[in-house]
């Protein structure tokens, strides 16, 4: 279950550390594989730390202790100490100390009355209630699993959570100065004053490497982002310099066009003139000739007018006679 998870979560991290390293990324690639290693080192730490809780007939523990949970949201809520409050489906029921943001946080179990799916350990403000924050499907453990809890409750096992007990006082002599047996013959701790702020503190210090590989991560990843939003702006400039450049071609090509366009306005403009000129010309030229044609026709009348003048004179002149002269003359 939870080994089986956090195996697949370290292949998981050392596939993108050499996809990082593949596509061109180094110090990304880098880092994933340092926090590959600090991951490793956690779990070995959570797995020597929390062992299997007492059951049987072992005394329930009366309070445990909530560490870990890297969920931005859930992980503030499930953090803290919690009180065995009561039972139900025959399991205890723990009730976080204190509520947060107004509501009761609850680590309670619930059967397969509802369907397989519903059975296990959940965190929620209510003992079988629809708001739910955290799940872990184990059904046969009497008491809350250590590790290996979904967060939030469809989500992927966080590997950081991890579930400490904390005993009575009574069972705290009975088992021998802080240690009781299990079953298998492995040893859990016992809570004693001032335990869970040891713990804190312990698991605060295995953490750091892990949030140093985290911190340096957000780094890189912010360098990339700041990468990404200057190539951003660089594109955005140059699809502005691209536009600029568009819009200048246009307005030349524009220009050029209403030059063309006013040129061929003017060639038509000096083609209709001249031909209105040659119009005019050639009609100057048909009234010339008619006019030509006029005088030579007038010209010629006159000199048949004046050829039958003649004829008439010559024709008198030939009939003339001494007694006929003077009729003849007039």
């Amino acid at each position: 279950s939870w080994q089986l998870a956090g195996k697949q979560a370290a292949q998981h991290l050392l596939y993108a550390a050499a996809g990082a390293l593949l596509v061109g990324f180094p110090e990304v690639g880098a880092l994933f594989c340092v926090i590959c290693i600090a991951f490793v080192h956690d779990r070995q730490v959570v797995k020597k730390q929390y062992s299997t809780p007492p059951s049987g007939s072992e005394k329930l523990p009366e309070g445990l202790s909530v560490m870990g949970c890297q969920h931005g949201t859930v992980g503030p809520i499930v953090r803290g100490d919690f009180t065995r409050s009561t039972d139900n489906h025959g399991k205890p029921v723990y009730k976080k100390d204190f509520p947060v943001n107004g509501l009761d946080v609850m680590l309670y179990f619930w059967d397969d009355r509802d369907g397989a799916s519903f059975s296990g350990w959940w965190f929620g403000p209510k003992v079988g209630g629809d708001q739910v924050w955290a799940y872990h499907p184990q059904k046969d453990s009497l008491v809350p699993p250590t590790t290996g809890w979904r967060v939030p409750y469809d989500g992927p096992v966080d590997t950081s959570l991890a579930i400490a007990f904390r005993q009575s006082p009574s069972a705290q002599h009975a088992c021998h100065a802080g240690y009781g047996s299990h079953p298998s013959g492995q040893q859990w701790p016992v809570q004693q004053n001032g335990w869970r702020q040891t713990e804190d503190s312990r698991w605060h210090q295995e953490q750091q490497p892990v949030q140093a590989a985290a911190a340096a991560a957000s780094a890189a990843a912010e360098r990339q982002k700041a990468e990404q939003q200057r190539q951003m702006q660089l594109e955005a400039q140059s699809r502005q310099e691209e536009e600029e450049r568009r819009k200048k071609i246009i307005e030349e090509n524009r220009r050029i066009a209403e030059q063309e366009k006013q040129r061929r306005q003017e060639e038509q403009k000096q083609k209709l003139e001249e031909a209105r000129r040659k119009l005019l010309e050639d009609q100057q030229r048909q009234e010339e000739e008619l006019s030509r044609i006029k005088e030579i026709e007038e010209r010629r009348r006159q000199e048949q007018r004046s050829a039958l003048a003649i004829r008439r004179v010559i024709q008198k002149v030939r009939v003339a006679s001494a007694e006929n002269f003077d009729e003849l003359k007039q």
